[in-house]
């Protein structure tokens, strides 16, 4: 497994679930990273093997992986996040052919390129390159027509495989708060995540309430401004990156999600293990896939402010039969189940013949 580091994203959680629970009998896990300073997930290196890069930059490590790969000479490498899989997809030409490369897609390539610094070269590199893996996993069934509709991978190249739950509920939820209502947000400070249409939608509610946010990114100054704009100051709490958010913030009564897109958003499963309803845009990805409107949540028309508005005045006084909603969550998207889907994957290429 490649990936570029065990910072606090979405993508380095998934990796780091399916190194510590990847069976031991089956596969032999080595886990090369970018930068392994200050990791935030802990990894189990009693069984898995670490390897270090020391490097910041992904393109700054292309020779290193190399040297990597031809060590080791592995049955599979497994790689996430576009632009490390573009330069994984390269490197396959001058690598063995028995090796068998698997990418996880971790966004919408044809609007995640949108904010890259360079979306027409990102394109290009995806089509062209992209081809070349052994299977794509990919975490919604949006993700996987993204891909076969915009960059022309053929279908029987991509598996949908979500993501699983990787928290448990650590203490009981206090549902209804004394002093006010507690809304979280959590994820990457970034003009995708649409921070800006939440602050905005919650200037017209006049009850008392606490917008959490969790995270850190480089909108954090402009969404800042946002709050003093709208006169929201001490309403809104930044809080920066929190370990187990949802164990410090369980007594929050809504989970309010603005990305404009997302892959497959693993925040909405914790919200939902942890009995909190969501809010959020119908915005192209995995929303739609997890939130079921009046039951564990509401989802409005995309780009719809004023109508969020009204959804989350409505999700304070809806009667949400939480206890529903960890069953419903667990039942699909179990760590097991995922873990065994991942498994049979790479269990399938290993015994295919060298393309």
């Amino acid at each position: 497994m490649i990936v570029p580091t065990l910072s606090a994203g979405g993508s380095e959680r998934i990796i780091a679930f399916l190194a510590n629970n990847l069976d031991r009998r089956k596969f032999n896990i080595f886990l090369c990273v970018m930068d392994g300073k200050d990791n935030f997930y802990e990894i189990d290196l009693e069984n898995v093997t670490l390897i270090d890069l020391h490097t910041k930059r992904a393109r700054y490590a292309v020779y290193r992986i190399y040297k990597v790969i031809r060590k080791i000479k592995p049955g599979i490498v497994f790689s996430t996040l576009g632009h490390l899989n573009i330069l994984i997809a390269i490197l396959k030409s001058f690598l063995p052919r028995e090796i068998k490369f698997v990418a996880r897609e971790s966004v919408i390539p044809s609007l995640g390129n949108k904010y890259s610094w360079n979306p027409w070269l990102f394109n290009f590199l995806t089509r062209k390159f992209y081809n070349k893996f052994d299977k794509i996993i990919c975490q919604s069934q949006y993700m996987q027509m993204d891909l076969v509709r915009n960059y022309k991978i053929p279908v029987t190249k991509t598996i949908v495989i979500n993501n699983p739950v990787t928290v448990l509920p650590a203490k009981q939820i206090s549902y209804f708060p004394v002093d006010s209502y507690n809304f979280l947000s959590v994820g990457r400070l970034a003009p995708e995540k649409g921070y800006d249409r939440i602050l905005k939608a919650l200037v017209p509610i006049k009850d008392k309430y606490l917008y959490h946010i969790v995270g850190n990114g480089p909108e954090l100054n402009s969404l800042t401004a946002l709050v003093q704009q709208y006169g929201l100051e001490g309403k809104v709490m930044f809080h920066g990156n929190v370990q187990n958010p949802f164990d410090k913030f369980d007594h929050c009564d809504i989970f309010l999600m603005g990305s404009r897109y997302e892959g497959f958003p693993n925040v909405l499963l914790e919200a939902g293990m942890y009995k909190i309803p969501t809010v959020a845009f119908d915005a192209p990805g995995g929303i739609a896939e997890i939130i079921v409107n009046n039951f564990n949540g509401f989802l409005v028309t995309d780009n719809d402010v004023e109508g969020y508005t009204l959804a989350v005045k409505k999700a304070l006084s809806y009667n949400f039969e939480r206890e529903k909603f960890t069953e419903y969550i667990s039942a699909r998207f179990d760590g097991r189940t995922i873990v065994s889907q991942y498994e049979e994957t790479f269990e399938d290429l290993l015994v295919s013949k060298p393309g």
